[in-house]
């Protein structure tokens, strides 16, 4: 056999092999009792990797959304699925995995809890004229006609941080903020405002790290040698949680706190007695639903998934009868705010402000006790 055969069988085998895979890994859309219209909707989050649970989470959760759903609008005008896809914590991999969704499925809109996805999937959203309506803290994500975003004010986040440092007496206040868009936006948010107190100062300049990091110790010995009396710590999983550890190994006693920064280290005895701001925790029967169903010790945010379903579906169902049509008329994307305006989602009741953006609840400040995190009076 020659050699020019034996390279053309290869090829050939190396091609049936991709398409089997190609075939293998497409996710398998439902197989629906009617002929209604179908709506798809994809969710893009991390599902492997450091925050994998996050996205875990959320999928078990969207599977409840369309059973819940289901269950309350039985002559509901649309089929709705909801495909998640992986991306790890990289926003290149988001817009891959939307195009990929996208080309197989045609998407009428896509979601997500991450800004840097947000922004990496914005521009091809807004050609494909699909919906993509994310939790995202980055004003530049709702940029276009189609893209919408779910968010509470970081400059309130800055400010009640802030008031609680000078309540407390601190200082000196040390900064890190992991190099990723949410955590940039909210970390600068909070030095701006503390630029305008007087008697409490930062030390230094704010400290930058790129996600991935896992050594702090250098970082930690010379916020230890400059003198902080508290670190506010910009920063979500593992990071947060080695930052922590860390600190505590070197002797540096500090009050770490930030905005989620605490609630989400999985680790709850490093965090003991830490306080710090988030959203209002999700209502406790919705709560105790996801951890029994994901078999989980919390909810990852996925009320926020569940809140975003609920809304998306309510556009839809609220949009004229032509809302099933390819690609989504901007008639359904007008209606995202409307609908959203006064919604109880299982995080408490959503707003709506002037620019149409859908905002959260209020914060709250939460605090560790006995390995949980409850909501303590200011």
């Amino acid at each position: 056999m020659t050699k020019k055969i034996i390279y053309l069988i290869a090829g050939c085998i190396a091609a049936v092999a991709l398409v089997l895979l190609a075939l293998h890994f497409k996710p398998q859309a439902p197989v629906h009792p009617n002929d209604k219209p179908v709506v798809r909707i994809a969710l893009i989050l991390p599902m492997t990797g450091d925050a994998g649970i996050y996205g875990q989470v959320a999928q078990k959760v969207s599977d409840m959304f369309l059973s819940d759903f289901r269950a309350a609008h039985p002559d509901a005008k649309y089929n709705y699925e909801v495909l998640c896809e992986d991306a790890q914590l990289s926003a290149q991999k988001a817009v891959l995995a939307f195009k990929r969704l996208h080309a197989l499925y045609k998407l009428d809109a896509v979601g997500g809890i991450f800004s840097s996805f947000a922004l990496a999937i914005n521009p091809t959203a807004e050609q494909e004229k699909v919906i993509q309506l994310v939790w995202a803290v980055d004003p530049r994500a709702g940029a276009g006609d189609y893209n919408l975003r779910m968010s509470s004010n970081v400059n309130v986040i800055a400010k009640k941080i802030a008031d609680k440092l000078v309540r407390d007496g601190s200082k000196k206040v040390a900064v890190v903020i992991a190099n990723e868009t949410a955590n940039i936006v909210y970390g600068e948010a909070f030095v701006n405002e503390l630029a305008k107190r007087d008697g409490i100062k930062i030390v230094g300049k704010p400290h930058y790290f790129n996600p991935g990091e896992r050594d702090f110790r250098i970082l930690l010995y010379k916020i230890k040698n400059a003198g902080a009396d508290t670190i506010v710590l910009m920063s979500l999983p593992p990071e947060n949680g080695i930052f922590i550890r860390q600190a505590r190994e070197i002797g540096l006693n500090l009050p770490i706190t930030g905005f989620q920064t605490i609630n989400t280290v999985s680790d709850k005895t490093l965090v003991e007695g830490m306080w710090n701001y988030d959203h209002v925790k999700a209502d406790p029967a919705f709560a105790q639903r996801v951890m029994r169903i994901a078999n989980v010790d919390g909810t990852y945010y996925s009320e926020y998934i569940y809140g975003l379903l609920s809304v998306l579906t309510a556009a839809f169902e609220a949009a004229p009868a032509n809302a099933g049509a390819k690609p989504v008329p901007l008639d359904v994307v007008k209606t995202i705010p409307v609908v959203a305006k006064g919604m109880k989602t299982p995080f408490g009741t959503l707003d709506v402000d002037e620019n149409g953006e859908i905002l959260f609840p209020p914060l709250t400040l939460q605090k560790i006790v006995n390995g949980a995190s409850v909501t303590i009076d200011e």
